[in-house]
């Protein structure tokens, strides 16, 4: 039976309909103001002790003066409390000694953590509590209220009449307890927390204190457990955004943390297609040379190229993952899936060539006289976090890598910047419209240590920024088709033909001229080269 005591202004609402009495069975709920009370009826629990502690006098202050001002003076501790809080541990013991100072009604209070899928009851445990009674050494919680919060997620109230006898105890029988209330954390960075309350209500320190007090006290459980889930949230994020910022771009932090993942999870290595670029500088051994008597300017002229490459990287999305001198490699793909695959690296590939091409010949550049060499290829790698837990670190393994290395490489040979496998460039022709990029099959070869032919091909930008035009790319295929075919005369008259400022012809005439215009006996189709 609940009722109002003579001096309470409101009732409560049960049923839909405000009442000053009811009647409750086992599931039955009510309302007081905004919070929400459910009647649960259970089985005894018998209870084993988790925790012996011995309190000082000095740990149970208590507060004096009007309730409001209480509440106000100790959510406005919160954020101060979690800050200087380095481990859950010490934020369990600051939030149940600040509980026991607000909420004076209360004999003991306690944080507990469960596990909110398990349907088995008993498995929670304190994580810290505090009791006004200085002589007991254990809080003993029902399990079941604890698991009846967190499986429904709501504030759930128990109380029982402590001169019943013992058998006919159905819930928790404390002797020095006559009522608990529990309030689950409702946010993801304190997934199985609850706040729990015990008393008992006809103590001395509760006699004085009106219904309307008693209302009081519980929405401020209920409000301090909301404050406590959005500032662990808020913290939680901007530790996750802190972690993650020297990898991901804003759009990637963003989608990260809508999934409500903590760091190591989002940072865990797994398997999946990846798209790798790989950008190399040129001119810069020169450049070293020339001024080996001030190299913290040709640092600095590094950090500038370096700089250019990243951020074209990171707004197309992509995850940098490590610097190797005057080189960068970053890839797509994990933590999350472009959607448009292997397109974004190629947008990242001609950002970058674009800018270096511009700034090359701006004498009072820091990117003055460096040219870049870059290699993009996808497939299937693992990506994620590597090293020790000290230090955050990415990176990402597998045959694509290398790959992605010795198309950057062969750059040099082809003399053009830009190379990328096969399918890529299959992505290219498919998804990538003409106004942003284009593509042309350069060569079909077979890498030094590597067993199977690769067809590489040439990213290039639209036809209004290069001097390559669309017929000449199909001209360029179609005497590539006849060079492999063996017919190398005819192959030959077409290169010629491209314009002199085309240099990746180069290649294939420079093939033909030193094989004296036939092709070997064994000619099939395939460039073996002797060199990285």
């Amino acid at each position: 039976r609940v009722h109002c005591l003579e001096s309470a202004r409101n009732g409560f609402s049960f049923d839909g309909v405000l009442v000053r009495e009811a009647h409750l069975q086992g599931g039955d709920s009510f309302q007081i103001g905004e919070t929400s009370f459910q009647f649960v009826d259970f089985l005894k629990e018998s209870r084993v002790a988790d925790e012996i502690r011995v309190f000082g006098e000095d740990e149970l202050r208590t507060m004096v003066g009007d309730n409001k001002t209480h509440h106000i003076e100790a959510l406005a501790e919160v954020p101060g409390l979690m800050i200087e809080s380095s481990t859950d541990q010490v934020l369990a013991e600051r939030l149940v000694e600040l509980l026991m100072r607000t909420v004076k009604r209360a004999a003991a209070t306690a944080v507990i953590v469960s596990d909110p899928n398990s349907d088995e009851e008993g498995d929670s445990q304190l994580l810290a509590w505090q009791s006004r009674d200085l002589s007991r050494t254990t809080l003993v919680p029902s399990q079941r209220l604890v698991a009846s919060a967190l499986k429904d997620k709501v504030s759930v109230l128990h109380t029982w009449d402590t001169n019943a006898d013992e058998d006919e105890q159905l819930y928790t029988y404390d002797e020095k307890r006559d009522w608990a209330f529990c309030v689950p954390i409702q946010h993801d960075a304190l997934r199985g927390w609850c706040l729990y309350i015990s008393g008992l209500s006809r103590s001395p320190v509760s006699m004085d204190m009106s219904d309307e007090n008693l209302q009081l006290d519980l929405r401020f459980i209920e409000l301090l457990a909301e404050f406590i889930g959005a500032t662990s949230q808020v913290r939680r994020l901007e530790d996750v955004q802190t972690g993650m910022s020297r990898f991901f771009s804003p759009k990637i932090i963003h989608l990260l943390s809508e999934q409500n993942e903590d760091i190591d999870s989002v940072l865990q290595p797994r398997s999946s297609d990846i798209g790798v670029l790989f950008c190399d500088l040129r001119g810069f051994s020169k450049a070293s040379e020339e001024n080996q008597d001030d190299l913290v300017a040709m640092l600095a002229r590094v950090s500038a190229a370096l700089e250019v490459m990243t951020r074209h990287i990171m707004e197309e999305d992509g995850v940098v993952t490590d610097f190797q001198g005057d080189s960068a490699l970053g890839f797509w793909g994990w933590p999350t899936r472009p959607d448009d695959g292997p397109v974004a690296c190629c947008r990242a590939a001609l950002a970058i060539q674009r800018e270096f091409q511009a700034k090359s010949i701006e004498e009072d550049s820091p990117l003055s006289g460096f040219r870049v060499g870059v290699g993009v290829a996808w497939g299937n790698a693992v990506a994620g976090r590597i090293g020790p837990d000290q230090i955050i670190k990415v990176g990402v393994f597998g045959p694509v890598v290398n790959l992605c290395s010795r198309l950057e490489g062969m750059t040099k040979m082809m003399r053009v910047p830009i190379l990328i496998d096969e399918q890529t460039a299959a992505s290219v022709r498919e998804s990538m419209p003409p106004e942003e990029g284009r593509c042309r099959r350069l060569c079909r070869v077979q890498p030094v240590g590597m067993e199977q032919p690769l067809m590489i091909s040439e990213l290039l930008p639209p036809e209004s920024e290069d001097t390559i035009s669309d017929k000449q790319i199909i001209l360029y295929e179609k005497a590539l088709d006849t060079f492999i075919a063996g017919e190398w005369t005819e192959a030959i008259d077409m290169l010629g033909e491209l314009p002199i400022r085309d240099r990746g012809k180069d290649f294939l005439m420079i093939h033909i001229a030193q094989h004296h215009y036939e092709p070997p006996s064994s000619w099939n189709g395939t460039v073996v080269l002797t060199s990285k």
